[in-house]
C-alpha cells in the first residue's frame, strides 16, 4: 500500500465514521477513537523495513507525536526516535486497511482495548495466542 509522505490523512472507523485522536493519560499522550474524523496523520516512509512511522499532526507535548507501541501493548504518541515502523496492507474489501508492527517472526496488529465508554488503541501481544479482533481502518485524505 502506498501513501504520499507531503500529504495528510485520517483513520477512520469504516462502519461508525470515527477517527483516532490523543488523550493524556499518565504524563503521555495515547491514541483513542474518537467522534469525527480524530486528528490528522503524516505517513512517513522507513524504506529498509518496508514501513512507516506514523506522525500525528498535533500533541500536547512538543516532538512528541508519532504512534509508538508500549511495553504494555498500548500505542501512545513519543518521540520519531523512539517510534513504531508500522506495517499496512489493502484488504480484500478495497480500501480497509489493517496495521500492524512486524518484530522478527511475530506480529502485533492493532485493536481497540474499551474503558467505559473511550476505546483505547493498542496492539495485541506477540506471544500470548491471543486471536483478539484486528482493528482495521479507512485511510482518508485529510481536506
Amino acid at each position: 500500500m502506498s501513501v504520499d509522505p507531503n500529504k495528510t490523512y485520517h483513520l477512520v472507523n469504516p462502519h461508525s465514521g470515527k477517527g483516532l485522536s490523543y488523550e493524556v493519560y499518565a504524563s503521555y499522550d495515547y491514541v483513542r477513537e474518537v467522534e469525527g474524523a480524530g486528528t490528522a496523520l503524516k505517513f512517513e516512509p522507513v524504506d529498509e523495513y518496508r514501513g512507516y512511522k506514523i506522525r500525528m499532526t498535533g500533541s500536547n507535548w512538543a516532538n512528541y507525536n508519532y504512534l509508538t507501541k508500549s511495553g504494555k501493548e498500548w500505542i501512545y504518541l513519543d518521540t520519531k526516535d523512539n517510534a513504531t515502523i508500522w506495517t499496512f496492507q489493502r484488504d480484500n474489501e478495497g480500501d480497509i486497511t489493517r496495521i500492524w508492527e512486524k518484530n522478527n517472526s511475530d506480529t502485533a496488529n492493532w485493536r481497540y482495548y474499551e474503558s467505559g465508554s473511550k476505546k483505547w488503541l493498542g496492539t495485541d501481544e506477540y506471544d500470548s495466542g491471543i486471536h483478539s479482533p484486528l482493528k482495521r481502518f479507512k485511510i482518508v485524505a485529510a481536506g
